[in-house]
């Protein structure tokens, strides 16, 4: 796992990628006339790929002022009122993919980051609450697990090396 936090982030994107183009699209160098073409031409890759991308829900709870000027003394010492503070649910939502049939998912760190609540949703609807792996703030990237109740459909990570 400790491989992951080295990755740079498009180093990933392009290994994802490039393995998944398909043979017969590699070898017709055609290019999209119009924006139907440009649909169909990724219909094949969306096939082939759906069930392993995830969207990643994450929540956490953040406090909000109910007043610019509630904590400050100035203004409590003239006012005397004190506005308590509200405490409300900060969600957000990212996308990711499945890179292991366990359950292991790549995702950005800044859709997970602070969470106190994540979880995915496959393509067909089940979701799981995931636990985090590993993040890289630097990177921006992140490794979640959650408990398959069978081997998942991956896209494994490529070797952009190759060329």
């Amino acid at each position: 796992m400790q491989c992951f936090a080295r990755l740079k982030p498009l180093a990933v994107i392009a290994a994802l990628l490039v393995p998944l183009a398909p043979p017969a699209l590699a070898q017709d160098k055609v290019v999209p006339q119009s924006q139907v073409d440009m649909q169909l031409s990724f219909a094949p890759l969306v096939k082939q790929t759906r069930g392993a991308v995830v969207n990643v829900y994450a929540e956490r709870m953040v406090q909000r002022r109910s007043n610019l000027f509630a904590g400050d003394p100035f203004f409590e010492q003239f006012f005397g009122q004190r506005m308590p503070n509200r405490t409300e649910k900060q969600s957000s939502l990212g996308s990711g993919v499945i890179v292991e049939a366990n359950g292991t998912v790549v995702t950005n760190n800044h859709v997970i980051d602070g969470a106190d609540d994540i979880k995915v949703a496959l393509a067909d609807g089940r979701e799981y609450p995931v636990k985090v792996v590993l993040k890289d703030d630097r990177l921006d990237l992140a490794v979640l697990k959650f408990e398959a109740p069978a081997a998942m459909p991956t896209l494994p990570i490529g070797n952009s090396d190759i060329t």
